[in-house]
């Protein structure tokens, strides 16, 4: 295959979802893809099985994104009950944010319009749009920036980010505990990537050392707090804000915090950016207590909280 040509290949298959996904990687394949070759999908519809089957097959290799003319014909729908009297505009507006990576802002306005649960699907445009972006969050992702990953684990959104950005952003990828580390070490290091930097720390409100539990069943349940059978280590410790600093780092936009139960002590080590940036923050919350935490600070810098899904929240 010589570079910038095109050859067209074909596959279908009447089996399963599995079988959808292994001719996608037969087609690519056949027409050229190798173990470092970057694979850029688009779907008709993002069906989310779709989305599955491209991080299945291809793994950190691709990106996925929905076809942008399919996401406005769902905009067009919801325009007549959102905006009657200018739709056009509306759908304009939505447009742009849409380009901007603001689909929050897009699902914020569709909701005071979604039709209640009485009315059936085929007559609540409205309710579809809503469910479409809001189900789809990931798969509109085009913006250029900087983006900090806290509980890496080995890699699995910070390297995929990383591989779509290139160029045009850098991924801070955190994570205490040695043997995620190093398998995240191995995941970056086999992707190739100059615009990831990877951090084998932990992040809380100081600077120093602090206990790490690891389990010894579950990778991604290591934490701060002690839970039973656990095993205990010690783990250096940064605040956000210095870590940053070190890094010389002059922006920062979003910030992704999982980190099992102790959100709160990695939050209150980030004032400084949370003061200068304002970042979008993506975290997680076990429970009313541990939500409560986060909006009683974050309050403080002005933030509004919305639920992703049943742990997941956006502060912006």
């Amino acid at each position: 295959m010589q570079k910038g040509s095109i050859a067209p290949v074909f596959g279908a298959t009447m089996g399963d979802k599995d079988d959808a996904g292994n001719q996608l990687a037969h087609c690519a394949i056949l027409s050229g893809t190798g173990g470092q070759t970057k694979v850029h999908c688009v779907g008709g519809d993002g069906a989310t099985w779709i989305c599955d089957q491209v991080d299945r097959v291809f793994g950190p290799q691709a990106t996925f994104l929905i076809n942008f003319y399919h996401l406005c014909d769902y905009f067009s729908a919801a325009s007549k009950t959102c905006a009657p009297d200018n739709p056009s505009a509306w759908i304009k507006e939505q447009k742009d944010r849409m380009k901007e990576n603001n689909a929050f802002d897009v699902v914020n306005a569709l909701k005071p319009h979604v039709e209640p649960d009485t009315v059936q699907d085929k007559d609540a445009p409205v309710r579809k749009c809503h469910r479409y972006i809001k189900n789809r969050h990931g798969q509109f992702d085009l913006k250029e920036g900087i983006f900090i990953d806290i509980g890496a684990h080995v890699g699995k959104y910070a390297i995929r980010l990383a591989n779509r950005l290139g160029d045009k952003g850098e991924v801070i990828a955190i994570e205490p505990e040695e043997n995620n580390f190093k398998i995240l070490e191995k995941n970056a290091k086999h992707n190739k990537l100059e615009n990831i930097h990877l951090l084998n720390v932990a992040c809380f409100n100081k600077d120093g050392e602090i206990p790490l539990y690891v389990s010894g069943n579950y990778t991604t349940l290591h934490s701060i707090y002690r839970n039973e059978g656990q095993k205990k280590v010690v783990a250096k410790a940064l605040k956000l804000d210095t870590i940053v600093s070190q890094l010389n780092i002059k922006k920062v936009d979003l910030i992704k915090i999982d980190v099992e139960g102790a959100e709160i002590d990695v939050i209150k080590g980030s004032r400084e950016i949370l003061r200068k940036y304002h970042p979008r923050i993506i975290f997680e919350a076990w429970d009313e207590k541990h939500l409560k935490e986060m909006e009683c600070f974050l309050k403080k810098f002005i933030y509004q909280i919305r639920k992703i899904d049943k742990e997941n929240y956006l502060a912006y």
